[in-house]
């Protein structure tokens, strides 16, 4: 069930409900609101989701403001993202509020539950201490001489405070108890559960400079005898460990599940903390045990369907094609490749290019991550700004930039030599077009575009889903963000335009097999990609920390190097569709069009041009 409401400064919110099948009226269900964090969508929790609804408890997936199909923050000035964050919840507050107003008359007011990751964790914070801050100044009114008991509270009172509190269990995850993340413990007055990664890559922003918040570690300690008289105090925390007690709001516990930060909600040992903290607190009789997972069933077929839908671009581009106002853009025949490389002097050429460009993608990495920073210093902290207003995103045009810059100059330069002594021609690099063709096979592009997106907007109307591979997502596009893919799209267009020139007029052979050609064109593209996760990760593993050099920040080299697998599918479609047509400029079309698109309507975005 899709949730849309609009809130007090007329911004859209967006969720999706989960409803348990034995919900009613009659037997009211346990809700738990969600928060995706600050680089994905909505859909990132519906694995979670999906677990919870079957043990009896209404799960609604929250749209943060500004990311997926939900409206802007409204707040203006710098860190105007960071500001709705710490005091709207991102949307939160708002959905809570909406939710607990009996609006739906199967959900028990009386518990209601709120988690989410990383920004969403910062928002989870958030919205349970705003009702806890309520709270407060509602005890703080009952003790002053003017209240109906004087400086006493009379039962009416303390009934009325209480009713202000309507979150009554919080879990938030990957965010630690911190006040960089907003903690405030004089205004939690209700179960509060802590789940980080035991190997989470931002560890070192806690007291044991790991991800560790358990044993001795400060933060652990003082969270959990927050809630504990003096006598149950504790100097060691147990993972795991329920202390305080539930009846009287004063539940403590951390998990440390082993997992990364961003893997949280798909990770067998985290969905089972989440289970089994949700269902203690609320006391769900299950006969559903913690460790009976369905999810990864989701989690698999997602990622199959998405795939599905890329590899669907080739038949479509047929489809397309077939029309008799474009079947003129069909190529006779294939152009003629590069002769083989019986020379060691071009066989080692090519074998240099193909290495070259995976190294050369992570050195230009290590200058984007600091200088994408001071490009677009604005939408870096959450400021709005009327263009380049996805962080994420203008992290990765820097770096599609300078790879685009190497991508040309190792081309032309080669091709310039090549020419000259006769082993390459214009025919083989399917460049040249005319005007009516280009605008032709712009418009080829534009409609495979829109039938992508109709399936997937079908998909999600009719089956409420998305077509997902962990943090890489095709979802509904949205028309408030056709002025940000219109920012984006062309830097993904140059650099497909350039790197089609390169597989195509560069690494396209004679005497090598075709599977082969595009095995290694991938691996090429993509190996910068898995180069970075490695450091990062056995970095990560061996010494607990992520590496500290050259401006190194690991949330954004996963921004980078997650979609790897993309980049290794990209040359695919690039050469069908060069074979297809004879030239460059189809595949380069679709496929920067699909990737800009997945990138704008998951992340953040700061404002929007259009209302």
């Amino acid at each position: 069930m899709n949730i849309s409401i609009v809130t007090d400064h007329q911004q859209q919110l967006n969720a999706t409900l989960y409803i348990p099948q034995n919900a009613s009226a009659e037997n009211k269900v346990p809700l738990v609101i969600t928060s995706s964090g600050w680089e994905d969508a909505g859909e990132s929790w519906s694995y979670v989701a999906t677990e919870l609804s079957r043990r009896g408890i209404a799960v609604a997936n929250m749209e943060p403001y500004s990311h997926g199909t939900s409206g802007m923050f409204y707040q203006k000035g710098e860190m105007a993202l960071y500001t709705n964050m710490y005091s709207d919840g991102m949307g939160m507050v708002a959905l809570t509020d909406y939710l607990t107003s009996g609006i739906l008359d199967f959900i028990d007011t009386d518990k209601v539950g709120v988690t989410g990751l990383s920004m969403g964790g910062i928002c989870t914070w958030t919205t349970v201490q705003h009702y806890g801050h309520m709270y407060n100044a509602a005890i703080e009114q009952a003790q002053s001489p003017d209240s109906d008991g004087g400086e006493s509270i009379t039962e009416d009172e303390l009934l009325a405070a209480q009713s202000l509190l309507k979150v009554t269990a919080a879990l938030p995850c990957g965010s630690p108890p911190t006040a960089n993340n907003g903690y405030d413990p004089s205004a939690l007055h209700v179960n509060v559960g802590c789940l980080m990664g035991s190997i989470e890559e931002c560890g070192d922003l806690v007291s044991t400079k790991t991800s560790r918040i358990v044993g001795d570690a400060i933060e652990g300690i003082e969270f959990i005898n927050s809630s504990l008289s003096d006598g149950e105090k504790v100097d060691y925390v147990e993972e795991g460990t329920y202390y305080g007690n539930r009846e009287d709001n004063t539940l403590r516990i951390i998990y440390q599940p082993l997992s990364i930060h961003g893997a949280i909600p798909i990770v067998p040992e985290a969905v089972r903390d989440i289970i089994s903290f949700f269902t203690y607190c609320f006391e769900v009789n299950t006969p559903v045990s913690p460790t009976s997972l369905i999810y990864p069933a989701k989690l698999l077929f997602n990622a199959i369907a998405l795939l599905a839908l890329l590899a669907a671009l080739l038949p479509l581009m047929d489809l397309v094609l077939a029309m008799p106002v474009f079947q003129k853009l069909r190529a006779e025949k294939e152009p003629p490749k590069v002769p083989a490389l019986t020379d060691k002097k071009e066989s080692k050429k090519f074998w240099i290019g193909v290495i070259a460009g995976g190294c050369v993608s992570v050195v230009t990495a290590f200058i984007t991550m600091p200088l994408y920073l001071k490009i677009f210093p604005d939408a870096s902290c959450g400021t709005p700004t009327a263009w380049f207003n996805i962080a994420p995103m203008n992290l990765i045009v820097t770096w599609t930039f300078l790879n685009t810059i190497w991508v040309a100059f190792w081309f032309w330069l080669n091709f310039k030599r090549d020419k000259k002594t006769g082993l390459r021609s214009d025919e083989m690099i399917g460049l040249k077009i005319g005007k009516v063709e280009l605008f032709k096979t712009f418009c080829v592009g534009l409609a495979i575009f829109v039938i992508v997106y109709g399936i997937v907007t079908f998909c999600k109307w009719s089956f409420n889903t998305d077509f997902r591979m962990w943090m890489s997502a095709l979802k509904p596009f949205k028309p408030e963000k056709l002025p940000a893919l219109l920012n984006y799209w062309p830097f993904f267009f140059l650099f497909y335009v350039q790197y089609s020139l390169l597989i195509n007029g560069a690494f396209r052979v004679e005497g090598m097999s075709e599977t082969k050609n595009l095995v290694i064109c991938g691996l090429s593209n993509s190996l910068g990609c898995m180069i970075l996760l490695i450091i990062q990760y056995s970095t990560l593993l061996i010494t607990g920390l992520t590496p500290r050099v050259f401006g190194w920040n690991w949330s954004d080299l996963l921004v980078l190097a997650i979609n790897f697998w993309m980049l290794f599918l990209a040359p695919f479609f690039v050469r069908k569709a060069f074979k297809k047509t004879g030239n460059i400029w189809l595949g380069a079309i679709v496929v920067s069009l699909i990737f800009a698109a997945m990138g704008v309507m998951k992340a953040s975005m700061t404002t929007s041009l259009l209302p």
